[in-house]
C-alpha cells in the first residue's frame, strides 16, 4: 500500500505549493488540524475503500464529511459499542428496523447468504461477562448490607417526644447527682455544704472471731467485693444485694440470764427484748460459693452501718423482699382527683387540631392550633364551660405534660398522600378494622420512608463537612415571581412575567446560590434545570462524589432529561465527577435549606413594595440573609442547554436488566457511575441496605452512519469480483479472508521484519488455525474499525510533529537533510526497505508518539493473578493483580516520566538513537504492548514517514502568530488535539 501513500501525500503536497505560490506573501497560515485530517482520509481512503485521486473530489469529500461527523458527534458511542455488544441488552424495535435495513442493503448488493456460528480454537484467553458491579467505587453498593454499631455497640434508639413540656433531665439535679455519688461511694456534699469523703476499704482487714474470716477472704477479694458493691450505683440494688448475702434464721439456743426476772422486767431494768432470730453473714468467693463470716467483717469489706443492715433485714423474716427506698415517692395529700383531670383533657381535645409533615422526625405527635388561640384564652374558655375548675397551673400543668400542642400554624404544606390516609381512615367504621388496618400500614410506610429520606440528607451534609472528596447539594425551584409588583388597581388584571429562580445549596461550604431567570430568556422544564446544574458542577463542584437532593416533580428533577445529563458528566473529562447520587425526598415532608431560604426571601418581599422589572428581584434576594448572602447567577440564553442529542444517543428503557418494569413515579434514588457511562442504577427505597436496579440505555447506532460505510464496502467488493479487478488495499484482504484464502505468513521477508522502532511485534496468539465464516457485516465492521482508527489518529500525530518540528528548525534540517539524501539515492522511489534507512526519521516519529501519544491510556483485564511486589516501601505484604481486574495502563504518565525519560516535555529525537534504545526497556508503548497491541502500528508508520517525506521535501513549516505555544489540548476529543484551530505557517522550500 505504499504507492497509494506516496500518490495521496504528493497530489497533496502540490495542492499546497499551489496555494503557496498563488499567494502574495510567499506563504500560507493553515490550521493543521483540518490540513493532516483531510490528508488522513484520503489516505485511508485509498488504501481501505479504493477512493483513490481519480475518483472523483466529491466522493472523497464525503468519505471525510461522514467521518468526520461520525467521529465527533459519536466520540463516547464509538468506544461504547464494545460495552453495549457485551452487555447484551435486547434492541428495541427501532434498533430492530435499522439492522433489517442493513441487512436488506446486502441482501441487494450480494444475495442471500448463511451465517454459521464463530469458533475460534486459537484464542486462550476468554474474557468473562461484564459484571454489573466491576467497578471497584460499586462494590459496596452492589449487596453490602453491613450496618456499624455505635461507639458503645448497641444501635441507637430514638424515642419520640409525646408531650409539649420539655424533658426533664433529672439525671442532672443536684440531689440526684449527690444521691448518685453517694450510691457509687464517692465523695460529695451534702445538704449542709458538708464535703463528705469518699469510701476507701480499710488495708489490711483483720478478724479477732474464731472463724478467721480474713484468712478466707484474702486482701485482694476484699477490694474486689468492695468495689463490685459500690459499682452497683443504686441504692435499691445495693440493699438486694445485701439481702441476698444475710441468712436469717430462727436462733438455735437461749442464753438464760441471772438477773432475767418477770420482776425486773415489769420494773423496767431490762431495756433490750430477747432476739428471735440469728442472722449469718455471708460473703462470695471468685467461684460464686459463699464463705460465712462474722459481722464485724462484712461491715468492714462493703462499709455498712448497722441501722442500713437493720433497715434491709427488717421484714425478711416475714418473707417480704428486699425494702425499697421510698424517700420523696409518695403522694401528696393535695394531688388534683383524676376525674378533675380527664375533665381538663376532654376540654383540650375539643379545640380542633393540624397536623404538620415537616417535625416528624423530632416529634411523632406534634399537632398545631390554630394561631389565634393561647393558654390564657383557653384557661378562660374552660372556666366559663366547667364548675369547680382547676386553678390555671393545674391547666397548665396537665396542658403541657398530656399533649404535644403548639399555637402557631405550620409554615410548610400539607403532604397529599397524608391527607388522603387520613380521610380513608377516618371513613372506615367499625365493620371495615381490616381495610382500616391496611391503610395504616401504608400511611405508616409513607411516613418512614419520608423519615428515611430526611436522616440520610442530615446524614450526608454532616459527612460533607468533613470528606473532602464528596460534595453534597440541595436544590430546589422557588415559586414563581411576578412582575411588576404594584399597588396599582389595573395590574391585578394584567398578565405578569414570571421570574424564576433555582436555588443550589452547597451543604459542605453551607453556600446558597440562586440561578434567576425570567420566562423571556428560557422555561422552567428538566432542561432549564439541568443547564443551572450543568453550570454549578462546571464552575464549584471539584470532587469524584456528587450526592444531590430534590423533590420528587417528574417535570423537573425526575426524568430521562435529567437522567442522560448525569450521565454526561460522570463520563465527560471536563468533570471531575465520577459518581452521581440523586436521591429524592417525599413531597410534602421534604423542608429542606432550600425552603428556609425562599422563605427568607418571601419574608424580604414586604420590604419592597414596587418591582418594576425582574432585576429588582435580584435586589430582594440580596438583602433576604444578611450573613452569608446568597450569590446571585444570572442565567442568560446561551446558559441553557438541550438534550436532545443525549437522548437520540441512547434507548430511554422501560424495563430494568432483571426484565422488570421502570416505576419512575416510585423511584427515590439514582446512582450514576463512570465506569458504567451508558447505565443509570436505581431503587425504590432510600435505605443504604436496598440493592440497586440497572437500567442499560442501549447505544442507537446512526443508521445513516451503518448504512453508508455498508454500501461503501459491499459495493466495491461485488464491483471488484464481477470485473476481476486486483488492487492490493484492505478490500482485497478482506475479500480473501472471506473466501477463506488469507493465511498468516509465518516467514516475514528481512525487509518487511520492521517499521520501525515504534512498531510492536506480532503476538504469537491468533496465528493458530481459526474456523470461522466471515459474513459481511463482520467485514464492514474490520474496514470501518481500519478507517477510524486511522483517521483521527494519524492526524493528531501529524499535526503534533510538524508542530514539535516548527518550533525546533534544527531538528527539522537535519530530517530534510536525511530526506534529500534518501530522495538523491533512491532516485525519488520509495519502498519498504528504503523508508528503513531513514533512521532519524524514524528518531523524529517515535519521539513524537512518545510526548502526544495516540493513546493516552491503555486497558487491560489480568488472565492471571500477577504478583506486583509491595508496592511503596513501607508496605508489609505484596500486591497482587487477581484474574478478571481491569488494569489501567498511564501510557501519557509514564511517556512524561523523567525516571524513565529525562527531562520529558523536551522534544528529543536522540533518545531514540542506536545508543539510547536499550535504555527504554518496556516503557514506551505508543501502540501498546502485549497479544492485545494496535495490528495497524506498522501500517500508521508507514503513513506517517511517508506523508513527513513528500511534505519536507517541498515545504518549510515554522510557527505563525496564532499558534499555540505549549499547545494547549481539548477536552472533547478522544485522541490528542489542540484545543481550536493549530494554526502553523507553510512556504516552499527554497533549494532542493
Amino acid at each position: 500500500m505504499i504507492p497509494f501513500m506516496a500518490v495521496v501525500a504528493e497530489d497533496m503536497t502540490s495542492v499546497l505549493l499551489e496555494m503557496i505560490n498563488n499567494s502574495s506573501t510567499g506563504s500560507i497560515e493553515v490550521d493543521v488540524n483540518d490540513f493532516t485530517k483531510t490528508l488522513a482520509n484520503d489516505v485511508i481512503a485509498d488504501c481501505v475503500f479504493g477512493v483513490n485521486s481519480s475518483s472523483p473530489r466529491e466522493e472523497r469529500n464525503e468519505l471525510y464529511k461522514m467521518g468526520t461527523e461520525f467521529f465527533e458527534n459519536n466520540l463516547k458511542e464509538v468506544f461504547l459499542i464494545i460495552l453495549v455488544d457485551l452487555a447484551g441488552a435486547t434492541m428495541s424495535e427501532t434498533e430492530n428496523e435499522a439492522t433489517e435495513n442493513i441487512e436488506g442493503d446486502l441482501r441487494d448488493i450480494f444475495g442471500l447468504s448463511p451465517v454459521e456460528p464463530y469458533e475460534d480454537s486459537g484464542s486462550e484467553y476468554v474474557p468473562e461477562q461484564r459484571s454489573r458491579s466491576s467497578s471497584r467505587s460499586l462494590q459496596d453498593i452492589f449487596g453490602d448490607s453491613s450496618i456499624e454499631d455505635n461507639e458503645e455497640g448497641q444501635s441507637t434508639v430514638f424515642t419520640n417526644k409525646n408531650t409539649r413540656k420539655r424533658m426533664r433531665k433529672e439525671n442532672l439535679w443536684k440531689k440526684n447527682v449527690r444521691k448518685n455519688k453517694r450510691a457509687r461511694g464517692e465523695a460529695y456534699v451534702n445538704t449542709k455544704g458538708v464535703l463528705i469523703p469518699a469510701k476507701q476499704i480499710d488495708k489490711g482487714i483483720r478478724c479477732i472471731c474464731n472463724q478467721k474470716c480474713h484468712e478466707k477472704i484474702v486482701q485482694d477479694r476484699q477490694k474486689q467485693l468492695f468495689s463490685n458493691f459500690y459499682a452497683l450505683a443504686n441504692f435499691d440494688l445495693q440493699s438486694a444485694y445485701l439481702y441476698s448475702l444475710i441468712h436469717v434464721v430462727i436462733k438455735a439456743r437461749s442464753h438464760v440470764r441471772v438477773r432475767d426476772t418477770t420482776s425486773d422486767r415489769v420494773a423496767g431494768n431490762i431495756t433490750s427484748k430477747p432476739k428471735e432470730f440469728s442472722r449469718l453473714y455471708h460473703l462470695p468467693e471468685a467461684n460464686g460459693k459463699h464463705i460465712r463470716v462474722c459481722k464485724s467483717f462484712f461491715k468492714q469489706v462493703l462499709k455498712v452501718s448497722d441501722g442500713r443492715l437493720t433497715r434491709v433485714l427488717k421484714n425478711k423474716p416475714l418473707g417480704d423482699p428486699a425494702p425499697i427506698d421510698k424517700r420523696g415517692r409518695h403522694i401528696p395529700s393535695n394531688k388534683t382527683p383524676e376525674t378533675k383531670v380527664n375533665e381538663v383533657k376532654d376540654f383540650i381535645n375539643t379545640f380542633p387540631k393540624y397536623d404538620s409533615h415537616y417535625t416528624r422526625h423530632k416529634s411523632e405527635t406534634r399537632q398545631y392550633l390554630p394561631p389565634h388561640l393561647n393558654l390564657s384564652i383557653m384557661y378562660s374558655e374552660y372556666k366559663s364551660k366547667v364548675e369547680g375548675s382547676v386553678s390555671k397551673y393545674i391547666f397548665e400543668k396537665i396542658f403541657n405534660e398530656n399533649f404535644n400542642l403548639t399555637f402557631h400554624a405550620p409554615v410548610t404544606d400539607s403532604c397529599k398522600r397524608c391527607d388522603n390516609f387520613k380521610v380513608q381512615i377516618d371513613a372506615c367504621d367499625n365493620n371495615e378494622l381490616s381495610k382500616k388496618n391496611e391503610l395504616t400500614i401504608a400511611k405508616e410506610l409513607h411516613l418512614r420512608k419520608a423519615e428515611s429520606a430526611m436522616k440520610n440528607l442530615k446524614l450526608d451534609m454532616q459527612n460533607a463537612k468533613q470528606d473532602n472528596d464528596t460534595t453534597v447539594i440541595i436544590f430546589d425551584l422557588m415559586k414563581t415571581l411576578p412582575t411588576p409588583v404594584i399597588s396599582t388597581g389595573i395590574s391585578y388584571y394584567k398578565r405578569q412575567l414570571w421570574t424564576y429562580c433555582l436555588g443550589i445549596h452547597n451543604a459542605g461550604t453551607d453556600e446558597m446560590f440562586m440561578y434567576v431567570w425570567d420566562e423571556s430568556t428560557a422555561s422552567r422544564g428538566p432542561q432549564e434545570i439541568g443547564s443551572c446544574l450543568l453550570k454549578f458542577i462546571r464552575e464549584h463542584v471539584h470532587t469524584k462524589r456528587l450526592i444531590m437532593y430534590s423533590d420528587q416533580c417528574g417535570g423537573q428533577n425526575r426524568n430521562i432529561k435529567v437522567a442522560v445529563l448525569c450521565m454526561h458528566i460522570v463520563s465527560s473529562p471536563q468533570f471531575t465527577v465520577e459518581n452521581i447520587d440523586h436521591k429524592f425526598t417525599v413531597s410534602g415532608h421534604s423542608f429542606s435549606s432550600c425552603d428556609r431560604a425562599f422563605g427568607l426571601v418571601e419574608k424580604q418581599k414586604k420590604y419592597f413594595p414596587d418591582i418594576y422589572v425582574p432585576e429588582h428581584w435580584n435586589n430582594v434576594i440580596l438583602a433576604a440573609r444578611k450573613k452569608k448572602p446568597f450569590k446571585i447567577v444570572e442565567m442568560k440564553r446561551d446558559d441553557f442547554i438541550s438534550t436532545k442529542a443525549l437522548e437520540t444517543n441512547i434507548t430511554n428503557r422501560k424495563i430494568s436488566v432483571d426484565r422488570s418494569k421502570v416505576e419512575w413515579l416510585k423511584i427515590q434514588w439514582i446512582l450514576y457511575n463512570k465506569s458504567h457511562p451508558l447505565s443509570m442504577f436505581f431503587k425504590y427505597s432510600n435505605e443504604t441496605e436496598v440493592l440497586f436496579t440497572e437500567i442499560f440505555g442501549k447505544h442507537k447506532y446512526k443508521e445513516k452512519y451503518v448504512r453508508y460505510f455498508t454500501k461503501m464496502v459491499a459495493s466495491a467488493m461485488k464491483h471488484r469480483e464481477e470485473f476481476q479487478i486486483y488492487r492490493p488495499d484492505v478490500i482485497h484482504l478482506l475479500s480473501e479472508a472471506r473466501k477463506g484464502r488469507l493465511k498468516h505468513d509465518d516467514k516475514v521477508s528481512g525487509e518487511r521484519k520492521d517499521f520501525g522502532f515504534a512498531s510492536v511485534p506480532e503476538s504469537v496468539y491468533g496465528k493458530k488455525t481459526v474456523s470461522r465464516v466471515w459474513d459481511h457485516l463482520d467485514l464492514v465492521a474490520q474496514a470501518v474499525t481500519f478507517y477510524l482508527n486511522g483517521f483521527d489518529n494519524i492526524a493528531a500525530t501529524l499535526s503534533f510533529a510538524l508542530h514539535e518540528l516548527a518550533l525546533q528548525p534544527e531538528i527539522q534540517e537535519r530530517l530534510v537533510r536525511e530526506i534529500k539524501q534518501h530522495h538523491t539515492r533512491n532516485g525519488g522511489r520509495l519502498n519498504v526497505r528504503s523508508i528503513q534507512t531513514m533512521k532519524y526519521m524514524d528518531m523524529v516519529v517515535s519521539e513524537t508518539l512518545r510526548l502526544w501519544p495516540p493513546e493516552t491510556v491503555l486497558e487491560r483485564v489480568c488472565a492471571r493473578p500477577f504478583n506486583l511486589g509491595k508496592p511503596n516501601p513501607k508496605a508489609s505484604t505484596d500486591y497482587v493483580v487477581q484474574r478478571g481486574e481491569r488494569i489501567t495502563i498511564p501510557v501519557w504518565s509514564i511517556h512524561r516520566d523523567p525516571i524513565y525519560f529525562p527531562n520529558p516535555k523536551k522534544f528529543n529525537p536522540e533518545r531514540f538513537s542506536e545508543q539510547n534504545k536499550a535504555n527504554l526497556n518496556m516503557c514506551y508503548m505508543p501502540f501498546g504492548s502485549g497479544p492485545r497491541n494496535c495490528i495497524g502500528s506498522k501500517f500508521a508508520l508507514c503513513e506517517l514517514k511517508i506523508i513527513l517525506y513528500y511534505f519536507l521535501l517541498f515545504i518549510e513549516v515554522y510557527p505563525s502568530k496564532r499558534t499555540c505555544i505549549p499547545p494547549k489540548l481539548s477536552m472533547d476529543h478522544a485522541s490528542l488535539q489542540v484545543n481550536g484551530a493549530h494554526w502553523l505557517m507553510f512556504k516552499a522550500r527554497s533549494q532542493f
